[in-house]
This record gives structure tokens, C-alpha cells and sequence, in this order.
């Protein structure tokens, strides 16, 4: 690849997924659904835990609050990155 002048180079790297989607409960379940090597077969969402946010915060939030913790818990737990060290960027389609 060259660069044009003025152009510069951003280094990214994603070091954890985390997945929740009808039929799809987390990556480490999903990734041959995803690849093809599995059929896909719809399901409820499941009921989001979170369990990193403390009971009161749970009951209050709503489930895409709750759904949303989830999957970046999950994304951070496979990173092994202590997350209060981890500049976040956070993204969602639907």
C-alpha cells in the first residue's frame, strides 16, 4: 500500500468479540454458524446477565442496557485486557 502525502497509517487490533443475537449466544458458540460449517437455527435471545453490573443497576437498566454490558463483558474477557485500562469503542447493527 502507498501513501499519498499527508496520508498516515492507523494500527488497530481487536482483541476480544463478543456476540448476542437470535441463535447466536456469545462467539466461542456462534463462530461455525458465522463460518458456514453449522447450520443456523433461530432462537430466542437470551435474557441478557451482566453480571458485572451490581444487582440494583440490573433490575434498573433495560434489557438492551443489560444486553449491551453483556456483549462487551464478553469481548473483554477474551481479550485478558484488565478493562479499566481499555480505551472502548462500542458498535452495533440491527
Amino acid at each position: 500500500m502507498q501513501l499519498g502525502v499527508g496520508e498516515t497509517v492507523t494500527d488497530v487490533a481487536i482483541d476480544g468479540i463478543g456476540l448476542l443475537a437470535p441463535g447466536l449466544s456469545g462467539w466461542r458458540e456462534s463462530r461455525a454458524v458465522l463460518a458456514g460449517d453449522r447450520p443456523y437455527r433461530p432462537t430466542a435471545v437470551p435474557s441478557p446477565e451482566a453480571s458485572i453490573l451490581p444487582p440494583n443497576e440490573r433490575r434498573r437498566s433495560s434489557d438492551s442496557v443489560r444486553w449491551a454490558v453483556q456483549v462487551a463483558q464478553e469481548a473483554i474477557e477474551q481479550s485478558g485486557l484488565d478493562p479499566r485500562d481499555v480505551p472502548t469503542v462500542f458498535a452495533s447493527s440491527g
